[in-house]
């Protein structure tokens, strides 16, 4: 059963991409004000079809915590999918004509994680394919560190925990699926 406030992973699958990039920052502003991280370490566009560079959103900052409950690293990267997105072509998502894109690149140059943040439900095994795609993909660029580089997946499942740990993004979420709340609640 569906509680009032409680997004579940279904409701993560029919975001969009638009909507799915918003959350996204939304949940790094918010993740940032909890663990005293400078809302100005995070960038990141609404202007989803502008080349990127393999990087829709990141955040990145200097001292303090070495991560958060969602944030694994001091430097990550996020990659947005609504919709599915096999393994094969996780291999590909991350290279140029010139081998890594140029903004997943700088992330795994400089220690960072990459993070798949796609609208659908996995278990264990479609995300370590998954992840083995991205490992194929960067190895076959000769990066010495395919193996060893943090890989995260979020799926639909990670997502919907995430948003909700924040009254004001489960409201936002119902907001865009058309899910009726109580007359008293509304969005900013």
């Amino acid at each position: 059963m569906v509680r009032i406030l409680e997004i579940t992973p279904d409701d993560i699958n029919k975001l969009d991409d638009l909507q799915l990039t918003d959350l996204l920052l939304r949940l790094l502003r918010m993740e940032a004000r909890k663990c005293g991280i400078p809302k100005s370490c995070i960038s990141g566009s609404l202007n989803i079809k502008a080349a990127d560079g393999g990087e829709d959103a990141h955040i990145k900052w200097a001292g303090g915590h070495e991560k958060t409950d969602w944030i694994p690293n001091r430097y990550t990267l996020f990659q947005c999918k609504a919709g599915n997105i096999e393994p094969k072509k996780c291999e590909t998502e991350i290279l140029s004509e010139n081998g890594l894109k140029h903004r997943v690149r700088d992330a795994l140059d400089n220690d960072g994680s990459y993070v798949l943040f796609f609208t659908q439900k996995c278990n264990t095994k479609m995300k370590n394919e998954r992840e083995k795609g991205f490992r194929e993909g960067i190895q076959s660029t000769g990066a010495p560190y395919y193996e060893t580089i943090d890989i995260r997946i979020y799926d639909a499942n990670k997502i919907s925990m995430w948003v909700n740990e924040y009254v004001s993004l489960i409201v936002q979420v119902c907001s865009w699926i058309g899910r009726p709340l109580p007359n008293s609640m509304c969005t900013w």
